[in-house]
């Protein structure tokens, strides 16, 4: 009789030590609450210096759905693509999956769009359990262009502690270089369409931060129009036209809708002048006439040397 308590109680030590070594197993596959609300919120930050970006626009596409174990569907078109989401291992795997299911996502209408504040924050709510693919519209900011890699990223997800975490903050580091931008400019005439006294010609210098760094040629072959490209956007740059003394006309300048324009106005009219009479002479006459009047003064003297003679008295 006093072996069924201790066989009973060692049944029941065996009961519990299984217990214990289950439970972390059963704390690890905790199941996802799929009626959750969840939010995802995007802070952006320059990679360089920490400052927050305000007015950068992200893009969530919803890639796959998520089920209660975790376990992802994809969804289509991104169905399509050879590649098992849930046998993915490392960041690796995971990056090559971002590019290729961006391929995709350019033909798509994103599911979520928002647009960082002055703290370079965008929350998106009412989001549905799944593996989201986030993306940006690279932007200009300060003379810095910015971008970054698109990446895959699970809502809810799991935080340090192994939990579920509905409220997710993804914290991003966009790389930022020198923004290239281009510099339009286009010549106007203010003369009533009086091209009489316009020049053929006008040179227009490129001044990046006051310093000369470009010359163009403007004029009716190239439509007084030309496009500087490529300039780097963390300067300041403004155009100089040069005219020649004997133009008369005056420069204005402004930007409109993007472009630089010179307005050139006509200031004074030259008050036409009445062609100058020919005063010179004609030079190669005077040898000749010299000669036949040499000839001419011969002829006479010995004329009136003979008629001397003839009439001298005896």
């Amino acid at each position: 009789m006093s072996r069924k308590p201790s066989r009973l109680l060692a049944l029941v030590l065996l009961t519990a030590l299984c217990c214990l070594l289950l439970a972390p197993c059963a704390l690890a596959f905790e199941r996802v609450d799929l009626t959750h609300p969840l939010t995802f919120a995007i802070q952006a930050d320059d990679n360089e210096d920490d400052a927050h970006l305000p007015g950068v626009t992200f893009q969530l596409y919803q890639v796959a759905d998520m089920d209660a174990d975790a376990r992802f569907a994809l969804r289509s078109p991104y169905s399509t693509l050879n590649i098992d989401i849930n046998a993915l291992k490392n960041a690796a795997d995971w990056a090559a999956a971002s590019e290729a299911m961006k391929a995709l996502a350019a033909s798509e209408t994103p599911d979520f769009t928002g647009t960082t504040d002055e703290n370079g924050r965008v929350a998106f709510a009412g989001l549905n359990p799944g593996l989201y693919l986030v993306s940006g519209t690279p932007v200009i900011i300060g003379g810095w262009a910015y971008s970054f890699q698109s990446f895959l990223t699970s809502v809810p997800t799991r935080n340090v502690d192994d939990e579920w975490q509905y409220d997710v903050l993804s914290t991003i580091k966009l790389e930022r270089s020198p923004a290239l931008i281009d510099l339009e400019c286009v010549k106007v005439w203010d003369d009533d369409n009086r091209g009489t006294y316009r020049p053929v010609q006008i040179e227009i210098h490129l001044m990046q931060d006051g310093q000369h760094i470009d010359t163009v040629i403007l004029n009716s072959e190239n439509n007084w129009h030309h496009i500087f490209k490529d300039l780097p956007a963390d300067h300041v740059y403004t155009l100089n036209e040069i005219l020649g003394a004997d133009v008369y006309y005056e420069p204005e300048y402004s930007i409109e809708n993007g472009v630089y324009v010179i307005t050139n106005r006509r200031t004074v009219t030259p008050t036409p002048t009445a062609p100058i009479p020919e005063t010179g002479q004609l030079w190669w006459p005077v040898p000749i006439l010299a000669g036949a009047g040499m000839i001419l003064f011969v002829i006479g003297w010995i004329l009136h040397r003979k008629w001397s003679q003839e009439h001298e008295e005896p």
